[in-house]
Formats: C-alpha cells, structure tokens, sequence
C-alpha cells in the first residue's frame, strides 16, 4: 500500500510540473524543457549525409547536424530533408546555353549543350516560352539561374528585351520565359546555370 501511494504521489508531482529543468530549479512554463547554462550548450546528434539520409522513417521535424558536403543543420518536413541555410553557401555551375531562335517567331531551338535533354518553344505576341527537359534531377536546395548569352547579336543586353525569368520547376524541367518591347524579333541565346545553396 505504501509503495502504491508514493508512486501515486510521484505520479501527481508529474502532473503538476509538465516542464522540465536542467540547470535551473525553475523552468519556463511555455517551455517542456528549459536547459539553462552560462558556459556550455546543448550539443544534438552530427552525423555525415550518407547516415542522416539512412535514417529510416525520419519524424516530421526531425533535426540533425551534418558534418560533411553541405554541411549544417538539417530537418526533415514530412517529405524531405531540408537544409537549414542562415547563411547561404551559394554557387553557380554552368551547365548549359541554348540559342532559343527569334522571339516571338518561329519554333526552333539549337545548339543545345550541356545537360539538356530537349526543348520546345511557343510563342504568343511579342513573347516566348521554353520548356526544357534535362537530367539534372533537382533538389529543394537546387534552382535554375538564366540569363542571355547574346541578345540580336550582342552579347548580355539589349535595351528591347527584357529580363528572362524562369518559372514551372520541377526535378526534370522547367520553363524560360523570355519578351520584348518591340516587335524587332531578336535572336536569343541563353546561359543556364545551376544553383545550389
């Protein structure tokens, strides 16, 4: 009976006091725990990226640190990893260009290089859109940059086109969308450029 009451008695403690503290005798009442310290912190599991992505069945929130490639805190939201980037290691790869033809006129594309599968393109008024099929197999810490390798013949710029923007990605594709003011029909040639950060 004694030993029935004080687990009783321990298990109405519990009840009373849901937060728990480590370091201090009085944690936070919005907090489940409170780890309080002037000179130490708290030290989660590291792990390289072939272990963190062997983790089976990983719980919607899971939080781990990588210590290899891109390395950093990592979570998983439910359906993949995420890498969290307070400060963003960005970099560029070229991967590719394409001479899109005259904007707004025509349907052929060339001189594809680089990762690109196939392409197609539509044209409506003084616009065009470029669907792009590739094998990059892009990530949530992947994107494409596009930006114009020669515009009518001049490299970069010109003042009738404006800017591309890409739009519709997806591991395997995505879409360029490309207009100018005028109907003058530049001859378009595009840089592809694959981002990670």
């Amino acid at each position: 009976m004694k030993k029935t009451l004080v687990t009783l008695a321990l298990f109405f403690v519990a009840l009373c006091r849901a937060q728990v503290g480590i370091g201090t005798t009085n944690p936070d009442v919005s907090a489940l725990l409170d780890i309080t310290s002037t000179d130490k912190g708290v030290l989660l599991p590291r792990m390289v990226q072939a272990q963190r992505t062997a983790i089976s069945s990983p719980a919607t929130g899971l939080l781990v640190y990588q210590t290899d490639g891109a390395s950093g805190w990592w979570y998983y939201n439910g359906t993949q990893w995420i890498r969290l980037a307070f400060q963003p290691q960005i970099s560029t790869t070229y991967v590719g260009s394409v001479s899109v033809g005259d904007i707004g006129a025509g349907t052929s594309i060339a001189a594809f290089s680089g990762f690109v599968a196939s392409a197609t393109k539509t044209n409506s008024g003084l616009t065009s859109t470029v669907t792009v099929t590739h094998n990059l197999g892009l990530t949530g810490n992947q994107a494409i940059q596009v930006t114009y390798l020669s515009v009518g013949g001049n490299p970069n710029t010109d003042n009738n086109v404006l800017p591309a923007f890409v739009f519709n990605v997806t591991a395997n594709s995505f879409q360029v969308f490309i207009e100018e003011t005028t109907g003058v029909g530049q001859n378009i040639g595009l840089m592809l450029q694959l981002v990670n950060y």
